[in-house]
C-alpha cells in the first residue's frame, strides 16, 4: 500500500491497526492510488484460500483537514473514515462532491447509492460505490505498478555557525531547495512540514529513509563566517548505503536572497540528472522480473538521450511497450513521439511522412493527458518543431520553463525551435541555458548539434567546427553536423579538411545526396536550410 501512496504523491499519516490514513493533494492521485492497491489486493486474494485473503475497503473523501504533528483530523477525515466501512469488500467508496471531482478524469465506473447517514456524521451523506453494491468483486485487470518510481527527503540544513541570520538563511535553503525538487514530476519529494520535525535531531540516512521509505536523502550544512557563506550537500542512495553525488557552495554574501535563488537553482539542477543517472543503474541490480513500468521507462529515456538510429529504435520499442502496459504514463508516449520525429529529421528522411504523422498523434494524445508536466512540454515542443508548428513549439518549450526552470529540457526545446525557424541567436543563448544547468547530463550530444548548427547559420564557422568535432567525439551520427563542419572548413578556406569531412560522412551514409536534405529539413527555416544546401552543392553533393 505504501509504495502506491507514494507513486500517486500522497503521504500516509499513520497506521491503526489495520487501518491506513493517508492524504493526497489531487483527488484523481487519491482515486488511483485507490484503485492500484484495491487492483493488486483483489488479484492476490483470488489465489488464496479463503481463510488466508486479506480483502480490503476504501473510503475517499474531499474535504478540509487540519495538521497536527504526525496526525490528521477534521470533518474531511472523519467522512472519509465512515465512507470505507460502508463500501464494498475489495471496492471504493467516494462522497458526491469527490464522485463530480472525477467525473471526466477516470476511468473508474462508480454506482450511485444514494444519500446515507453514516456515524457521527450530522448530515446525510450522498455515495458512489467502485464496484457497485451486489457486484462480484473479482478483480480487474491489473495496473501496472509506478511504484518504483525516486523519492527523496532533504534534511533541515544544519546550521554550523553562530551567525544570528544563519538560522532563518538554513530554513530558507531547506524550504527552497524542497519547493524545487518538487518541479520534478516525477521525482516524490517528502513535504516540508514532515522533514522540519527532523530539525535539531542527529539521525542517519538509513534512520531517515527506513522510517519515511525514501530512496534518496539530501544531507545538508550550512556555515556563515562574516560575508562569506558555505553550504554542503551530498546526495545519498540509501538502497546502496553510499554517497552519489556532493558539492560544496562558497559564496560571498551580498544579497542573501540572491545567493540563497542561485545556490537552490543549482543544487536542483544538478539533482535532477543525478537521480536519474542512479535510477538507470538501479535498473542493472534489479532482476527482470523486479523491473516494472517506471523503470522500463528509464531504460526507454536513457536510449533516447543517444542520438543514433539505432538508440531512437530501442527508445520506441521500449516506450510503446510502456504505453502498452500504461496507456495515461503521458511522459512516456511523448518521449516516443519525440524520438519518431527526430529518426524522421535525421535517419530515415524515407520514413518521413509516417514517422510525422505517428508522432503528431502521439504528442496530441500525451498533451492531453498531462499538459502540466514539463517532460511532456519539452518533447511535444521538440515534435511540434519538427512539423514546423513554430508558435506551438516555441509556447510549449516556455511553459515547460515555468513549470520547472531547473530542467534542461525547456531550454533544450527552446533552442531547437528558435534555431530551426532562423532565430539562431536567440536559439544558442537558451541552449547555453541548458547546457550551463547540467554540463555532464546525457542529453548533452543532442544540445551541441542544435549549438552546431546555429553556429553555422550565424557564420559562427570556427566555433562550429570546433562544437562538431565534439558532438562526433560524442557519438552524434547524423549528416547535420558532418554536413556544418565540412561547409564551414570550406567558409574558411580549408579545402583538404573540407573534403575529409564530406568524405566522412560519405562513408557513413552510402548514396548521401540533396535530395535527402531536403526531405528531411522540410520543416526547417530556409534561412539556414538553404545555405546549408548550397554548401554541400559546392562540395560536390549530388541532387539525388
Amino acid at each position: 500500500m505504501q509504495p502506491s501512496v507514494r507513486a500517486h504523491r500522497g503521504r500516509v499519516f499513520k497506521l491503526m491497526g489495520d487501518g491506513m490514513l493517508a492524504e493526497f493533494g489531487s483527488v484523481v492521485d487519491a482515486a488511483n492510488a485507490a484503485e492500484a492497491v484495491q487492483t493488486a489486493a483483489n488479484a492476490r486474494a483470488e489465489g488464496e484460500a479463503e481463510e488466508r485473503r486479506v480483502l480490503l475497503r476504501m473510503g475517499i473523501n474531499l474535504g478540509d483537514v487540519v495538521v497536527d504533528g504526525s496526525d490528521l483530523y477534521g470533518d474531511g477525515v472523519n467522512i472519509a473514515a465512515r465512507l470505507q466501512e460502508v463500501a464494498p469488500v475489495g471496492g471504493i467508496a467516494v462522497s458526491a462532491g469527490t464522485y463530480e471531482y472525477l467525473r471526466g478524469k477516470t476511468a473508474f465506473a462508480f454506482a450511485d447509492a444514494g444519500e446515507r447517514s453514516l456515524k457521527n456524521i450530522d448530515q446525510p451523506v450522498r455515495i458512489w460505490l467502485w464496484p457497485s453494491a451486489g457486484e462480484a468483486t473479482a478483480a480487474p485487470t491489473p495496473t501496472p505498478s509506478r511504484s518504483s518510481q525516486p523519492s527523496i527527503a532533504v534534511l533541515p540544513f544544519q546550521n554550523l555557525s553562530s551567525a544570528p541570520d544563519a538560522e532563518f538563511f538554513a530554513d530558507g535553503m531547506t524550504e527552497d531547495v524542497i519547493n524545487a525538487l518538487s518541479k520534478f514530476r516525477w521525482l516524490f519529494v517528502i513535504a516540508r512540514g514532515t522533514m522540519f520535525t527532523f530539525k535539531s535531531q542527529t539521525v542517519s540516512a538509513a534512520d531517515v529513509a527506513d522510517k519515511l521509505r525514501v530512496r534518496y536523502v539530501l544531507e545538508d550544512s550550512v556555515r556563515q563566517a562574516a560575508q562569506r557563506v558555505r553550504i554542503s550537500i551530498q546526495l545519498i542512495d540509501t538502497e546502496i548505503g553510499n554517497s552519489i553525488w556532493s558539492h560544496r557552495f562558497d559564496r560571498q554574501v551580498d544579497d542573501i536572497f540572491v545567493i540563497q535563488d542561485e545556490i537552490t537553482n543549482a543544487i536542483a539542477a544538478a539533482l535532477g540528472p543525478e537521480i536519474e543517472n542512479a535510477e538507470r543503474s538501479r535498473i542493472a541490480r534489479l532482476p527482470p522480473t523486479e523491473i516494472n513500468v517506471w523503470l522500463l521507462y528509464q531504460q526507454g529515456l536513457a536510449h533516447s538521450s543517444v542520438f543514433s538510429l539505432e538508440s531512437y529504435n530501442a527508445a520506441i520499442d521500449i516506450l510503446d511497450r510502456v504505453r502498452e502496459l500504461d496507456p495515461n504514463f503521458a511522459p512516456a508516449i511523448a518521449i516516443a513521439a519525440q524520438a519518431r520525429a527526430s529518426i524522421a529529421q535525421s535517419f530515415d528522411p524515407s520514413r518521413y511522412d509516417e514517422l510525422m504523422a505517428r508522432a503528431r498523434d502521439d504528442a496530441d494524445v500525451a498533451l492531453a493527458l498531462d499538459h502540466r508536466d514539463s517532460q511532456v512540454l519539452w518533447a511535444v515542443s521538440r515534435v511540434y518543431t519538427a512539423m514546423g508548428k513554430t508558435d506551438e513549439a516555441v509556447s510549449c518549450a516556455l511553459q515547460s520553463i515555468e513549470l520547472n526552470p531547473n530542467h534542461i529540457g525547456g531550454f533544450y526545446s527552446l533552442g531547437n525551435a528558435y534555431v530551426q525557424v532562423g532565430q539562431a541567436a536567440e536559439g544558442i543563448i537558451a541552449l547555453d541555458k541548458a547546457i550551463e544547468l547540467s554540463p555532464l547530463d546525457s542529453n548533452l550530444p543532442r544540445l551541441l548539434m542544435i549549438k552546431a548548427i546555429g553556429l553555422f547559420s550565424v557564420g559562427r564557422y570556427e566555433d562550429c567546427i570546433e562544437t562538431c568535432k565534439r558532438c562526433h567525439v560524442m557519438g552524434v551520427q547524423g549528416f547535420w553536423t558532418r554536413g556544418a563542419l565540412a561547409i564551414s572548413q570550406v567558409r574558411l578556406g580549408n579545402t583538404t579538411l573540407a573534403n575529409e569531412a564530406i568524405q566522412d560522412l560519405y562513408a557513413r551514409w552510402p548514396g548521401f545526396n540533396l535530395s535527402l536534405v531536403e526531405s528531411a529539413g522540410r520543416n526547417i527555416s530556409m534561412l539556414w536550410r538553404e545555405p546549408f544546401i548550397e554548401g554541400l552543392r559546392e562540395l560536390g553533393v549530388p541532387e539525388e
